[in-house]
Protein backbone atom coordinates (compact mmCIF):
# COMPACT_ATOMS: atom_id res chain seq x y z
CA UNK A 1 0.00 0.00 0.00
CA UNK A 2 0.95 3.27 -1.13
CA UNK A 3 2.42 6.00 1.48
CA UNK A 4 0.68 8.84 2.59
CA UNK A 5 3.98 10.86 1.81
CA UNK A 6 4.41 9.42 -1.82
CA UNK A 7 0.57 9.84 -2.73
CA UNK A 8 0.38 13.87 -1.85
CA UNK A 9 4.25 13.90 -3.60
CA UNK A 10 2.84 11.77 -6.55
CA UNK A 11 -0.69 14.08 -6.76
CA UNK A 12 1.73 17.16 -6.50
CA UNK A 13 3.28 15.86 -9.50
CA UNK A 14 0.14 14.78 -11.47
CA UNK A 15 -1.40 18.77 -10.85
CA UNK A 16 2.07 19.86 -12.17
CA UNK A 17 0.86 18.42 -15.39
CA UNK A 18 -2.31 18.64 -15.64
CA UNK A 19 -1.73 22.58 -15.56
CA UNK A 20 1.18 22.27 -18.22
CA UNK A 21 -1.48 19.94 -20.61
CA UNK A 22 -4.27 22.90 -19.77
CA UNK A 23 -2.18 25.88 -21.16
CA UNK A 24 -0.77 23.74 -24.25
CA UNK A 25 -4.49 22.14 -24.99
CA UNK A 26 -5.58 26.04 -25.20
CA UNK A 27 -3.10 26.91 -27.31
CA UNK A 28 -2.93 24.50 -29.45
CA UNK A 29 -6.60 24.65 -29.86
CA UNK A 30 -6.35 28.36 -31.00
CA UNK A 31 -4.22 27.00 -33.93
CA UNK A 32 -6.44 24.08 -34.46
CA UNK A 33 -9.17 26.58 -34.69
CA UNK A 34 -7.40 29.02 -37.74
CA UNK A 35 -6.40 26.04 -39.75
CA UNK A 36 -10.24 24.77 -39.59
CA UNK A 37 -11.24 28.51 -40.88
CA UNK A 38 -9.01 29.01 -43.66
CA UNK A 39 -10.01 25.60 -44.90
CA UNK A 40 -13.58 26.19 -44.67
CA UNK A 41 -12.54 29.56 -46.40
CA UNK A 42 -10.59 28.13 -49.17
CA UNK A 43 -13.39 25.29 -49.97
CA UNK A 44 -15.86 28.02 -50.21
CA UNK A 45 -14.23 28.76 -53.84
CA UNK A 46 -13.65 25.77 -55.01
CA UNK A 47 -15.82 23.38 -57.67
CA UNK A 48 -16.90 20.66 -54.82
CA UNK A 49 -16.47 17.72 -57.23
CA UNK A 50 -12.55 18.87 -57.64
CA UNK A 51 -9.99 17.51 -56.33
CA UNK A 52 -9.13 20.41 -54.16
CA UNK A 53 -12.04 20.50 -52.73
CA UNK A 54 -11.60 16.81 -51.94
CA UNK A 55 -7.71 17.74 -50.34
CA UNK A 56 -9.61 20.31 -48.31
CA UNK A 57 -12.28 18.08 -46.70
CA UNK A 58 -9.61 15.28 -45.52
CA UNK A 59 -8.15 18.38 -44.36
CA UNK A 60 -10.90 19.69 -42.26
CA UNK A 61 -12.02 15.96 -41.28
CA UNK A 62 -8.37 16.09 -39.35
CA UNK A 63 -9.22 18.40 -38.06
CA UNK A 64 -12.37 17.25 -36.10
CA UNK A 65 -11.06 14.27 -35.09
CA UNK A 66 -7.78 16.04 -33.49
CA UNK A 67 -10.33 18.67 -31.98
CA UNK A 68 -11.74 15.36 -30.26
CA UNK A 69 -8.61 14.39 -29.33
CA UNK A 70 -7.79 17.94 -27.81
CA UNK A 71 -11.39 17.73 -25.76
CA UNK A 72 -9.63 14.49 -24.00
CA UNK A 73 -6.34 16.06 -22.85
CA UNK A 74 -8.46 19.46 -21.53
CA UNK A 75 -11.13 16.58 -19.94
CA UNK A 76 -7.96 15.27 -18.25
CA UNK A 77 -5.99 18.55 -17.16
CA UNK A 78 -9.27 19.33 -15.68
CA UNK A 79 -9.41 16.68 -13.60
CA UNK A 80 -12.99 17.04 -13.24
CA UNK A 81 -15.00 15.64 -10.27
CA UNK A 82 -16.58 12.51 -12.59
CA UNK A 83 -20.78 12.21 -12.30
CA UNK A 84 -21.19 9.62 -9.53
CA UNK A 85 -24.02 7.01 -10.06
CA UNK A 86 -24.69 3.75 -8.13
CA UNK A 87 -22.41 0.74 -10.07
CA UNK A 88 -22.23 -2.72 -9.51
CA UNK A 89 -18.74 -4.20 -10.92
CA UNK A 90 -20.04 -6.97 -11.28
CA UNK A 91 -22.57 -5.71 -14.33
CA UNK A 92 -19.43 -3.61 -15.36
CA UNK A 93 -17.06 -6.58 -16.13
CA UNK A 94 -20.47 -8.42 -17.71
CA UNK A 95 -21.28 -4.99 -19.63
CA UNK A 96 -17.24 -5.00 -21.52
CA UNK A 97 -16.63 -8.80 -21.09
CA UNK A 98 -15.55 -9.14 -25.10
CA UNK A 99 -13.85 -5.55 -24.77
CA UNK A 100 -11.24 -6.81 -22.40
CA UNK A 101 -10.93 -10.21 -23.97
CA UNK A 102 -9.88 -8.07 -27.57
CA UNK A 103 -7.34 -6.06 -25.11
CA UNK A 104 -6.02 -9.52 -24.37
CA UNK A 105 -6.22 -10.97 -27.31
CA UNK A 106 -2.64 -12.47 -27.10
CA UNK A 107 -3.55 -13.93 -23.83
CA UNK A 108 -5.40 -15.94 -21.15
CA UNK A 109 -8.44 -13.25 -19.60
CA UNK A 110 -10.09 -14.93 -16.03
CA UNK A 111 -12.60 -12.75 -14.79
CA UNK A 112 -13.87 -13.18 -10.88
CA UNK A 113 -17.17 -11.26 -10.23
CA UNK A 114 -18.91 -10.81 -6.96
CA UNK A 115 -21.44 -8.21 -6.76
CA UNK A 116 -20.15 -5.48 -5.24
CA UNK A 117 -21.45 -1.45 -5.50
CA UNK A 118 -19.45 1.56 -5.69
CA UNK A 119 -20.22 5.21 -6.46
CA UNK A 120 -18.29 6.73 -9.44
CA UNK A 121 -18.40 6.76 -13.26
CA UNK A 122 -18.83 3.84 -15.00
CA UNK A 123 -16.46 5.31 -18.08
CA UNK A 124 -13.77 6.27 -15.95
CA UNK A 125 -13.79 3.26 -14.03
CA UNK A 126 -13.47 1.44 -17.45
CA UNK A 127 -10.82 3.86 -18.89
CA UNK A 128 -8.91 3.00 -15.88
CA UNK A 129 -9.01 -0.48 -15.43
CA UNK A 130 -8.68 -0.58 -19.59
CA UNK A 131 -4.91 1.12 -18.44
CA UNK A 132 -4.08 -1.69 -16.48
CA UNK A 133 -5.28 -4.50 -18.36
CA UNK A 134 -2.77 -3.25 -20.66
CA UNK A 135 0.08 -2.39 -19.00
CA UNK A 136 -0.67 -5.85 -17.56
CA UNK A 137 -0.47 -7.28 -21.63
CA UNK A 138 2.35 -5.83 -22.98
CA UNK A 139 5.00 -7.12 -19.83
CA UNK A 140 3.33 -10.40 -19.03
CA UNK A 141 4.82 -13.13 -21.36
CA UNK A 142 2.52 -14.15 -24.20
CA UNK A 143 -0.73 -16.66 -23.67
CA UNK A 144 -0.31 -16.32 -19.74
CA UNK A 145 -3.48 -15.62 -17.38
CA UNK A 146 -4.66 -12.02 -16.77
CA UNK A 147 -7.14 -11.87 -14.18
CA UNK A 148 -9.94 -8.75 -13.88
CA UNK A 149 -11.54 -9.35 -10.48
CA UNK A 150 -14.07 -7.22 -8.63
CA UNK A 151 -15.39 -8.08 -4.93
CA UNK A 152 -14.27 -6.82 -1.09
CA UNK A 153 -11.45 -6.14 0.67
CA UNK A 154 -12.22 -6.06 4.42
CA UNK A 155 -15.63 -4.39 3.45
CA UNK A 156 -14.19 -1.88 0.90
CA UNK A 157 -15.45 -2.45 -2.47
CA UNK A 158 -12.19 -3.16 -5.21
CA UNK A 159 -11.51 -3.99 -8.61
CA UNK A 160 -8.18 -5.93 -9.15
CA UNK A 161 -5.71 -6.66 -12.43
CA UNK A 162 -3.35 -9.94 -11.91
CA UNK A 163 -0.65 -10.56 -14.13
CA UNK A 164 2.62 -13.02 -14.55
CA UNK A 165 4.57 -9.75 -15.28
CA UNK A 166 8.78 -10.94 -14.09
CA UNK A 167 9.54 -7.39 -14.26
CA UNK A 168 7.41 -5.10 -11.88
CA UNK A 169 10.60 -3.77 -9.84
CA UNK A 170 11.13 -3.23 -6.46
CA UNK A 171 9.68 0.92 -6.57
CA UNK A 172 6.12 -0.11 -7.97
CA UNK A 173 5.34 3.28 -7.03
CA UNK A 174 6.97 5.71 -9.89
CA UNK A 175 4.64 3.94 -12.23
CA UNK A 176 1.96 6.15 -10.90
CA UNK A 177 3.82 9.20 -11.20
CA UNK A 178 3.09 11.87 -13.90
CA UNK A 179 6.69 11.56 -15.91
CA UNK A 180 7.36 7.88 -15.28
CA UNK A 181 5.77 5.33 -17.66
CA UNK A 182 5.70 1.71 -18.31
CA UNK A 183 5.25 1.32 -22.36
CA UNK A 184 8.08 0.65 -24.31
CA UNK A 185 10.35 2.99 -25.93
CA UNK A 186 8.88 5.73 -22.83
CA UNK A 187 5.63 6.05 -25.08
CA UNK A 188 2.57 7.45 -23.39
CA UNK A 189 1.89 8.61 -19.51
CA UNK A 190 2.42 5.45 -17.67
CA UNK A 191 -0.47 4.60 -15.02
CA UNK A 192 -0.68 8.66 -13.56
CA UNK A 193 -3.92 9.08 -15.61
CA UNK A 194 -5.29 5.53 -13.95
CA UNK A 195 -4.18 6.93 -10.32
CA UNK A 196 -5.63 10.75 -11.44
CA UNK A 197 -8.98 8.97 -11.85
CA UNK A 198 -8.43 6.52 -8.63
CA UNK A 199 -8.19 9.80 -7.13
CA UNK A 200 -11.13 11.24 -8.25
CA UNK A 201 -12.92 8.40 -7.00
CA UNK A 202 -11.51 8.88 -3.81
CA UNK A 203 -10.09 5.32 -4.29
CA UNK A 204 -6.45 3.97 -3.34
CA UNK A 205 -4.00 1.12 -4.95
CA UNK A 206 -2.74 -1.67 -3.38
CA UNK A 207 0.06 -3.62 -4.67
CA UNK A 208 0.75 -7.09 -4.16
CA UNK A 209 3.26 -8.86 -5.15
CA UNK A 210 4.62 -12.64 -5.05
CA UNK A 211 6.70 -15.00 -6.90
CA UNK A 212 4.00 -16.32 -8.99
CA UNK A 213 1.97 -12.51 -9.80
CA UNK A 214 1.74 -9.42 -9.19
CA UNK A 215 -2.09 -7.80 -8.55
CA UNK A 216 -2.95 -4.17 -8.65
CA UNK A 217 -5.88 -3.76 -6.67
CA UNK A 218 -7.63 -0.71 -6.54
CA UNK A 219 -10.10 0.21 -3.23
CA UNK A 220 -12.93 2.32 -2.72
CA UNK A 221 -13.95 4.10 0.03
CA UNK A 222 -16.64 2.72 1.99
Amino acid sequence: MFEGEKIIEADEKLEAMCSAVNRIAHDYNNFLAAVQGYADLILRDLPQDSQNASDIKEIKSACEKMALFNKKLLCFARRKEPALEEINLSELLDQDSSYFSKKCSNHTLKINKTDSFVKGSSDQIIELLSELIENACIFSPPNSQIEITCGYDSQSPFLSVKDRDPGLGENPIKFFYPYETTKPERQGLGLSKAYGIAVRHKAFFKIIKTKEFNEVRLIFGR
